[in-house]
């Protein structure tokens, strides 16, 4: 069995690597890696680290029924502790591009076909049901079965 976090730190060696999957209300695992040498968002000193500093983060969702994965990247502005969040597909700072390129190996390397936000808003179905693909495969925790996530500020 293939163990993702692990796998990941094969690619990331020196990055900070935060599971927060959640199995009883997702699909998928997913992992955030610390683009700035920050802590992990899961740690208690992720707010003293975020009141000085922006926190970037890469986030890597993996499909646990489908070779699927998506590649987010995350910023929590400083000062915001953790309240505010900016999502995109591409890295907000030119120095975080390696990691998106090493994330595309990542995924190419182990047959993992990465989904873009459009793809994961594309609908499908689920037992008759009209749903996005992202509700299908990555999470069905929302009551939102069309939810995918987006682009932007998230509040």
């Amino acid at each position: 069995m293939l163990f993702w976090e692990d796998e990941l730190r094969r690619y990331f060696p020196d990055a900070n690597i935060d599971d927060l999957s959640d199995f009883d209300r997702t699909a998928a695992e997913t992992f955030y890696i610390a683009l700035d040498g920050g802590p992990p968002f899961g740690q208690e000193e992720f707010d003293a680290y975020n009141e000085q500093h922006d926190a970037n983060f890469m986030e890597i969702e993996i499909s646990e029924d489908e070779t699927m994965a998506t590649l987010l990247f995350l910023k929590y502005p400083k000062g915001g502790q953790g309240q505010s969040l900016y999502v995109e597909e591409t890295p907000f700072l030119p120095e975080h591009e390696s990691f998106a390129e090493q994330a595309h190996r990542f995924m190419q390397h182990n047959g993992l076909k990465h989904l873009s936000l459009a793809n994961l808003a594309e609908e499908t179905t689920l037992d008759g049901q009209t749903v996005s693909v992202y509700y299908k495969h990555f999470t069905q925790a929302s009551d939102d079965p069309l939810y995918a996530p987006k682009a932007g500020c998230v509040e």
